[in-house]
């Protein structure tokens, strides 16, 4: 019974018809929907096919006729220019540039990187002279193309030897001395006698070398400090922290209605079992220990942190509990923050200006200079929502940022595709600003929401020695456009 096939991406009737051993013709008659326009399918479409039995027929008949006509082909073409007049003979050897002399292989590298050299090297042949005119008689072709799936090539260069300065060509041997920025991201060289063909080259992936692009670091490093506090330097902070929570705890607890986000426990009657609830007595609080500091710190970043960014921070903590700082990077985290509307405003930016830079030079890469830009990523401004879901007590403001061009592709008509990798640096420590009450009467709204969590993640920094981490958050961005 004849069955069907479904089109994939890519596929062609010719090729389909090939694949099973059919002419062109044949798959026509057997789905007559595509006689109108034989080279318009889609993928998904069906396309009916004859008896599997029939096809394996098929399939040996048309292999044999296609190599007897491929035969009689080459001995025709031998034999006509055999009767030719004989012209050009090798002195060293005798053989003519009628004997048969055919490229069958090559090697290359697979990636290339702009500014770098590759190598190309012809390792078959199949001749009747000798190999060393063969090899004298090796041309060789380049196509450039901005992407894998394009058939048409934007450039080609028909005769690299032709072009001293860029290729030295030697016996079965094609060097690019150096890959120019304007490659586009394919190419693919072809070594060939009589003519190039698909069968015999060799793809090469155009790569940049990353282009900084923009760097920015501020002078914050007080967060990261670690053990330079004793508890005796530490205590003028944590009495002024009690000060704000009792005078605070006095004014609500006098007032029959209670503030949104107030500091003040739910249902809490006296203004002191508010204060030490939120900010108990000094010598209680150093009293405790690390493992008790570190639970106040855990409950308060999950009470601000919900979802992914809740298991984030908390393991962030627990990193923080094993003393050993350094960089913290996770997956998790720079898919959280990938999307965020801040980094996205920032692409933005940076699409601009390096436009104008392509501008500038004319589209060379290579030429394109450090851009400026206006500000950095911020994550969070103690917006309710973003503290709720943790973006705010896990990143907040950021320190720095390092800006690359990691990708880079030249299209036509001064069109370009590029990838852009955005580093962000951010500190998961506690400086004193973080708990500096410098007007009673207004405190930072995060010690007004929760002063005890973060004077016990200052006490267990800056007095008992842990030390903070430097969070790294890396994401990449592809842009295109025109300059």
């Amino acid at each position: 019974m004849p069955h069907d096939y479904i089109v994939q991406p890519g596929d062609q009737l010719s090729k389909i018809a090939a694949k099973y051993g059919l002419t062109l013709a044949r798959l026509l008659e057997l789905n007559p929907k595509f006689k109108a326009n034989p080279d318009l399918i889609f993928a998904g479409q069906s396309v009916r096919l004859p008896e599997n039995g029939s096809t394996v027929v098929d399939e040996l008949v048309q292999k044999g006729l296609a190599a007897l006509v491929q035969k009689t082909k080459e001995i025709l073409e031998q034999e006509a220019l055999r009767n030719q007049p004989i012209d050009n003979i090798c002195e060293e050897c005798g053989c003519s540039e009628y004997d048969k002399c055919l490229v069958t292989a090559v090697t290359g590298p697979v990636e290339a990187t702009v500014g770098d050299k590759a190598t190309y090297s012809v390792t078959g042949y199949d001749y009747s002279g000798e190999l060393i005119c063969c090899k004298k008689r090796v041309k060789w072709r380049v196509e450039l193309y901005s992407t894998r799936e394009e058939r048409v090539p934007v450039r080609v260069i028909e005769d690299c030897a032709a072009v001293p300065e860029v290729f030295a060509v030697e016996e079965g041997s094609l060097t690019i001395k150096a890959v120019p920025s304007f490659w586009y991201c394919y190419i693919r060289v072809f070594p060939y006698v009589v003519k190039p063909t698909i069968a015999v080259s060799q793809e090469t992936r155009v790569r940049i070398k990353p282009k900084l692009l923009a760097e920015f670091s501020r002078d914050y490093d007080d967060d990261l400090k670690y053990g330079d506090y004793d508890a005796k330097q530490f205590e003028p902070l944590y009495l002024k922290a009690q000060a704000v929570c009792r005078k605070g705890a006095e004014a609500i607890c006098a007032s029959p209605i209670v503030e949104p986000l107030s500091f003040t426990p739910w249902g809490a009657e006296r203004v002191e079992e508010c204060v030490e609830r939120l900010c108990p007595s000094f010598k209680s609080f150093i009293a405790k220990s690390d493992d008790e500091l570190f639970s106040i710190v855990e409950n308060l970043v999950a009470k601000y942190s919900m979802w992914a960014c809740e298991t984030i921070v908390l393991d962030m903590v627990k990193k923080v509990k094993e003393n050993k700082g350094g960089e913290y990077k996770s997956g998790s985290l720079n898919a959280e923050t990938r999307d965020h509307d801040s980094p996205k405003k920032f692409i933005a930016q940076i699409k601009e200006r390096f436009e104008a830079e392509l501008s500038r030079t004319d589209g060379q890469f290579d030429k394109v200079g450090p851009i400026a830009l206006d500000d950095r990523v911020r994550f969070s401004s103690f917006i309710p929502i973003e503290w709720l879901s943790g973006l705010g007590i896990m990143i907040n403001d950021t320190d720095g940022y390092k800006i690359e061009v990691v990708d880079y592709a030249c299209l036509l008509h001064k069109k370009y595709r590029a990838k852009i990798k955005i580093t962000i640096y951010d500190h998961f420590g506690i400086d004193v600003a973080d708990v500096t009450v410098d007007n009673p009467n207004e405190p930072r709204r995060h010690m007004k929401m929760e002063p005890i969590g973060f004077m016990a993640w200052f006490y267990l920094q800056r007095v008992r020695g842990y030390r903070p981490l430097l969070t790294v958050i890396e994401n990449e961005y592809e842009i295109e456009g025109g300059y």
